[in-house]
C-alpha cells in the first residue's frame, strides 16, 4: 500500500525532533546521544535508553507513531505458540519475532523498530508474502529471543511499562565499542544457531572478537541479571 501524506510527514520527522516535541528528552541529552550515534552508528533510541535519558515504552510509542505502525505487547505463551513456524536464526538475524497471521492471512512480526526494505523483501521470501509489523519494546524482543533459545526469562518485569531486560550479547559488545556494528551485522548473516551454537562462541570462531572479551561481557550480563533479580525481590 502507498503511504498517505500524513504517514510521509511522520516518517520525515526525525526521531529526536519527535521526542523533543513530546518533551520526552531534553536538548542536552539529545545532543550527546547524536554525537555518540555519529561515532558508534548505534540507533539513537537505544543510546538514549542505555543512558537513562529515555524509557523504552516512550521509545516504542515514538517508533510506532513515526512509522504509523500499531503497537503490540508480547507474552511467553504468544512467543512459544509460534516458535516452530520460522527458522531459529530468523529472530537473531532480523530482530523480529513471528506472531502468526492476521485476519487477512498476512504474517505478523513483532519488531522494536521498522525493518529496512531489504529485510522486508528477504522476509517475504521466507514467509511467502510481505509481513505486517507491530512495534514492541526492545526488551520484549530480547526476552522473546531468549525464550526461543530455551531460556526461562519472564515478561513480568516489563509490566506497566517499567523495567528493562539485560541486553543481548551483541548489543553489549557494540554499545561498549568492543566490536563495530557493521562488522557484527555482517558476521551474523551466516550465523545458524543449530550449527554454530552460542553467539559468543560463533563470534570467537569467526575471529570477530577474542574469547576473553566474550567471557568478560557474559560475566557482566550475569551480574546485571543478578542485580535485577535482587531489585525485583526487594520491591515485592
Amino acid at each position: 500500500d502507498f503511504p498517505t501524506a500524513a504517514q510521509l510527514t511522520r516518517r520525515r520527522q526525525r526521531l529526536g525532533d519527535l521526542l523533543q516535541s513530546w518533551q520526552s528528552v531534553d536538548e542536552g541529552s539529545l545532543s550527546k546521544a547524536l554525537d555518540e550515534q555519529t561515532v558508534t552508528q548505534i540507533p539513537l533510541g537505544r543510546i538514549l535508553v542505555s543512558h537513562g535519558w529515555l524509557d523504552e515504552e516512550t521509545l516504542a510509542e515514538a517508533m510506532a507513531y513515526q512509522a504509523d505502525l500499531p503497537r503490540a505487547h508480547l507474552t511467553a505463551e504468544m512467543v512459544r505458540r509460534h516458535a516452530g513456524h520460522v527458522p531459529l536464526d530468523f529472530g537473531t538475524r532480523y530482530r523480529a519475532v513471528y506472531l502468526g497471521i492476521d485476519a487477512a492471512n498476512r504474517p505478523v512480526l513483532a519488531v522494536a523498530s521498522p525493518l529496512s526494505p531489504e529485510s522486508l523483501a528477504q522476509m517475504a521470501q521466507i514467509l511467502g508474502t510481505p509481513p505486517r509489523q507491530r512495534i514492541v519494546r526492545e526488551s520484549e524482543i530480547t526476552i522473546a529471543l531468549r525464550l526461543l533459545r530455551g531460556g526461562d526469562e519472564s515478561f513480568a518485569e516489563l509490566k506497566d511499562g517499567g523495567g528493562a531486560a539485560v541486553p543481548l550479547l551483541g548489543d553489549v559488545l557494540i554499545e561498549q565499542g568492543l566490536v563495530q556494528r557493521d562488522v557484527f551485522v555482517v558476521a551474523m548473516q551466516a550465523y545458524r544457531p543449530e550449527q554454530h551454537g552460542r553467539v559468543g562462541d560463533y563470534l570467537v570462531q569467526q575471529g570477530v572478537i577474542p574469547r576473553e572479551v566474550i567471557e568478560q561481557v557474559v560475566n557482566q550480563q550475569r551480574l546485571m541479571q543478578a542485580e535485577r533479580l535482587k531489585t525485583r525481590a526487594l520491591a515485592s
